[in-house]
Order: C-alpha cells, then sequence, then structure tokens
C-alpha cells in the first residue's frame, strides 16, 4: 500500500476519504502519502494523475482532496481540470497542469523548487501563480493578454509564446536562461525584463544568447525602435548622472531621436556636457 499507516492517520482518513479517493492516492503516488494533522494530503515522493487517471467525479478539479507538500513532482497534465482548488501548496520538484481547461491559476502551489507548466489551458491571467523559488516558468498556448502575477525572479527562463500580449508589463525582470515572448500582439516592450542571461526572442527581433541587457537596446535602437519601450527615462538618467562621459558613447547614436518623445523631454546630461552630447548627437546624424 501506498499509505503510510499509523493508526490516527487511518482514522483521520477514513474521515475525510472516499474509498474512491483513496485508490486514486495509492495508484497516482510514487512513493508514499499521508494525511497530516491539517488534513491535507502529503506526498513522499511524485504524484502523476495525468492522462485521464481521475476518477470520473474527479475530472474537473481534485474533488475534495486538498494536497500539501509535495516532495518531488506533481502532474496533472492532460485532464479536463477547469480549478486547482487542492493542488499542493508546495511542490518540491515540478509541477505541471498542461493540457486541461484551465481558466485561473487560483489554487496553484505558491512555492515550486523546479519548473510550473500551464501551457495550453484558457488562461487569461497568470494571478495565482506561484511567486517563491521557480526555476522554469512555462504558460505557451493559452489566452493571456496580462503578464500581471508572473513571477519576478526566474532561474531557468520563461516562456510565453502563443497568447494576446499587446505588452510584457507585470512579467519577470531578471531571467537565469532564455525568455520568449514571440506570436503574441505585442505593440510595445513595456515591462520586459531587465536581465536575461539567455537569448531574447520577441515578435520584433530575436537578441542571441548572453546579449540582452538596456546597452544592446541601445545599440540596436535605430533598427528595432520598439526598443525604445524598454528604456525608462528615470533609468536613463540615473545612468547619466553616474557616467555621463560613457553615456554619451552609447546615447550618440539615438540621442536627438529619444529626445523627441515626449516621455524623454526630461532626460539631460549635467551642463557640462551638454554640448558634447548635441555635437556627438549632430555628428552620428550626418554620418560622421
Amino acid at each position: 500500500m501506498k499509505h503510510i499507516k499509523t493508526y490516527a492517520k487511518l482514522f483521520e482518513a477514513a474521515l475525510v476519504l472516499t474509498k474512491e479517493q483513496t485508490t486514486f492516492l495509492d495508484e497516482c503516488t510514487m512513493g508514499t502519502w499521508s494525511i497530516n494533522k491539517e488534513g491535507f494530503v502529503d506526498i513522499n515522493g511524485n504524484f502523476d494523475c495525468s492522462n485521464e487517471k481521475m476518477p470520473s467525479k474527479m475530472i474537473r478539479d481534485f474533488n475534495g482532496i486538498s494536497f500539501g507538500t509535495v516532495k518531488g513532482t506533481f502532474n496533472c497534465a492532460h485532464n479536463k481540470l477547469t480549478s486547482l482548488k487542492g493542488a499542493p501548496q508546495e511542490v518540491g520538484g515540478g509541477f505541471d497542469c498542461d493540457y486541461n481547461t484551465l481558466t485561473s491559476l487560483k489554487g496553484a502551489p505558491q512555492e515550486v523548487v523546479g519548473y510550473f507548466n500551464c501551457n495550453n489551458n484558457k488562461l487569461t491571467s497568470l494571478e495565482g501563480a506561484p511567486q517563491k523559488a521557480v526555476a522554469h516558468f512555462s504558460c505557451y498556448n493559452n489566452k493571456l493578454v496580462s503578464l500581471e502575477g508572473a513571477p519576478q525572479e526566474m532561474l531557468w527562463g520563461f516562456n510565453c509564446i502563443n497568447n494576446e500580449l499587446t505588452s510584457l508589463k507585470g512579467g519577470p525582470q531578471e531571467i537565469g536562461g532564455n525568455f520568449n515572448c514571440a506570436d503574441n500582439k505585442l505593440v510595445s516592450l513595456e515591462g520586459a525584463p531587465r536581465k536575461v542571461v539567455g537569448s531574447f526572442t520577441s515578435d520584433f527581433f530575436k537578441c542571441p544568447y548572453g546579449e540582452w541587457s538596456l546597452v544592446w537596446a541601445g545599440k540596436h535602437i535605430l533598427k528595432y525602435p520598439i526598443l525604445l519601450t524598454v528604456l525608462p527615462p528615470e533609468i536613463l538618467q540615473d545612468k547619466i548622472d553616474k557616467d555621463p562621459g560613457k553615456m554619451i558613447k552609447e546615447l550618440k547614436n539615438y540621442w536627438n531621436k529619444l529626445k523627441k518623445k515626449p516621455e524623454y523631454k526630461s532626460v539631460e546630461f549635467p551642463d557640462n556636457f551638454k554640448k558634447a552630447i548635441m555635437l556627438a548627437a549632430n555628428l552620428t546624424d550626418i554620418g560622421l
């Protein structure tokens, strides 16, 4: 049997779980399961109820079973889930709920040490997504109109291909691997991550591995005007204040174009550098 059979736990299980639910847990647990003092089912190992292994009464949610901590992976992909109510609170490995009919991540685990996959659902929002310790997050092939609710730091990568996004506002800001937001309806890169260690792929361009940064954006601004949306005026001003000499070199190729935009009118060099940036920018404009 997969269940750890202490008298107390068996007594509690009898109060909480039906025979069908107990069979379901036994068949899907690779390891052992037990009921903790709060009444949640903990899994010491992996749990896999993917590919419609769930009992007929439970195919749209977990129907009364509430999971607590899963030390390994939790896979409920390829079912007909419409809710994550009862999903584990903490997952020590990966969490996979791909290919369901989810419209919300409410009830999703808030701490996932490994990957979190919610691809091929009907999500319009990432509200409810885990915020702690997520290594890789993938939400492609949904109906997302916003990345609000996404975790802000990723150890590995973030994939939001093929959604309805018009901007990246609310998305993660530091990516340890690749960031891919292709096949959306982007009109702005507002909210794009400040740091991407791997490649950055969007509808507008693909930034080579390891090169995404505000400096890279500056160097390619003429080729990709959309990059103006990831150069916030407050960040530019801060960089200018810290090292105006260096920023003359970085900004000269697009300074005049930048200053024509209302949001950048307040960005200025110190008085003793104003003539230098104007001269450098004007010389660049005439090809010198």
